[in-house]
Formats: C-alpha cells, structure tokens, sequence
C-alpha cells in the first residue's frame, strides 16, 4: 500500500492513462481498490517499452518483497528503479548519498536489508544474478525508499554488500540479547560478554527493555554467534523476548551459531522453546543453559564454558 495508495486519485485525475504491471500486481491493485475501468498492460520479465526519448526494461523480481515486484531499468539513464531493493528507512534533506553522512547511510541500508529482505535472500541473490546476466550498465540506483545511489562507485558499493548480507557472510562478531527482571539473566549475559572479549571477538550486548528489536536485528549480518537469554516467567517466555524470538524466526537469518540461557524460579527448561526456534532455522548450537535463581561463581563458570564450546564450533 505504501506503493500504490494513491493510483486512485491518478485515474480519477489522468483516466485514460495506462498502467504497466505485471499479473501479480494486478492481482493485489484489484484486490485493494475498486479497479473498474482501469486499463492495464501485463509484462513479463525482460519486458521493454518506448515512453519517447526514453526505453524501460523490466525485471520481476517476485518475493523481494512482495509477489508483485519488479525492478525497471532506463538504459538512457544507465538508471535502475529497484522497488524494495538497495532502500533505507531514511529521511534526509539530501537526495543522493553522496551528500549525506556516508556511514549512516550505509547503517540505515544494513537495518534495511536485516528487517525487510532477510526472509527473501534467495530472491536478492537471483534478482542480483539477473541483473548481471542481462548486462545491465548501472550508474545509479533509485530506490522507493530513501536516497539515491550515484556513480559507478556508490552502486558498486551497495551491490557489493547486498551480496554479501545475501549470501549470508558476516564479519564473525557476537550479539547477546536478553532481558531480565531481578538481574539473573543480566549476570549470566555479562558473563557470555566476557568470554567473548577474552577471546578478542568483537560482541554487542543489547537489553530488550533498553532497545528496539529492529535497532539490534540492524546487527545480524555483521554476527556470527547469536545468543538470547530469558527470565522466565509463568513459566514461559518473557513477553520481550517471546516477541523478539518471534520477530526473528520471522525473518529467517541463516548461517548464524546459537545459545539459549536463562533463569527461571519453579520451571526450568523453558528457553528449551529459544533452541526449538534455533533449531528450525538450522543454526549450529551448543546445549541451551538456565539457573535457578541467581547464579553463583561457579554457575557463572560452567557458563563461561558453554559459551566457548559455541566459540569452537566450526
């Protein structure tokens, strides 16, 4: 809808004008709106059309991220219109990223990718490999969300990183994410934490009642090992980390290294549900770990040698 909302204020304004989709988006255009006396063109993939000084060529590129999805490429221009791909939930005064802070801009491209097209990184790769196989000569990406990619440079850039978050590479770092009620939980990330510096890996801890879920799922392509701890409660998940578990057999990342650790007071093995998650997602695991309670020392060490048994995994 953020795409198409106001197609029926242009018919009503321009009624004879045409509309060039392909079969599934005039599947979901008449779905959503009363379509009557719409007139449409249906294209296929590598598709072109003449709008005068300037030719279209079109790719499909269903499930990125939605099944009507296509790309548009205007050869005059060396000009790509990606849809959904290469964006950033980004607002700026600037239209281009070369006149924005560059870092930000590729933070921003990395949450992107990470919330949005993490279920659909088969299609990004095919939708890359189709591009390449068609030859086309890029000099600037524009994408339906935030600013535009310029240069040979700049879209070698984010076409090199959508290849890279694609193929599921990552920059062997450590995320922990947990929360906590009394500081059990806490202890025991504080804990994993330590391990992983003494190992020299660079790791990010992030508390669910401090930070947004999509803020720290802007991290998993740089993660190699993910680990996510609950205070139990009635003897299920912590609401937070419920939502978070959900949020990210959701998106479906893979080729990640999992542990599951938490506390509880009456009912262990509740972060069992976490493994189950991990499992479907085909991560490479080590045992899950929970206390009762508090963890005393040496609690805290036979947790410190959970975490390096995931460390070791290869």
């Amino acid at each position: 809808m953020d795409h198409s909302g106001s197609i029926p204020q242009l018919m009503k304004l321009a009624p004879q004008a045409k509309i060039i989709t392909n079969s599934a988006g005039k599947m979901a255009l008449e779905a959503h709106f009363d379509t009557t006396g719409w007139e449409y063109e249906i294209i296929k993939m590598g598709d072109s059309i003449s709008i005068g000084k300037r030719s279209l060529t079109f790719m499909t590129t269903p499930m990125l991220h939605w099944p009507d999805s296509m790309m548009t490429y205007v050869k005059e221009e060396k000009l790509l219109l990606p849809n959904d791909g290469f964006g950033q939930h980004y607002c700026s005064d600037a239209l281009f990223v070369k006149d924005a802070p560059r870092d930000i801009v590729l933070k921003e491209a990395q949450s992107y990718f990470a919330n949005i097209l993490y279920p659909y990184v088969a299609q990004a790769e095919k939708a890359l490999q189709t591009a390449a196989s068609l030859g086309l000569d890029i000099e600037m990406i524009a994408p339906s969300h935030g600013l535009i990619w310029s240069g040979k440079e700049e879209v070698q850039t984010i076409l090199g990183l959508y290849d890279r978050w694609a193929s599921g590479k990552n920059d062997g770092k450590a995320i922990i994410v947990y929360d906590t009620m009394w500081g059990a939980t806490a202890k025991l990330a504080e804990t994993a934490m330590g391990v992983f510096q003494d190992a020299g890996i660079p790791v990010m801890k992030y508390c669910l009642k401090d930070k947004q879920t999509s803020e720290i799922i802007a991290a998993f392509p740089e993660a190699e090992y993910v680990l996510i701890g609950n205070p139990t409660l009635n003897n299920q998940l912590f609401p937070r980390v419920a939502g978070f578990v959900t949020y990210v057999r959701g998106l479906a990342p893979k080729n990640k290294k999992g542990l599951a650790f938490g506390s509880y007071g009456w009912k262990p093995g509740v972060v069992n549900q976490i493994q189950d998650v991990f499992n479907e997602l085909g991560w490479q695991t080590v045992a899950p770990f929970d206390e009762k309670y508090t963890p005393k020392s040496d609690v805290l060490e036979r947790f410190k040698e959970r975490v390096k048994e995931l460390i070791a995994l290869k």
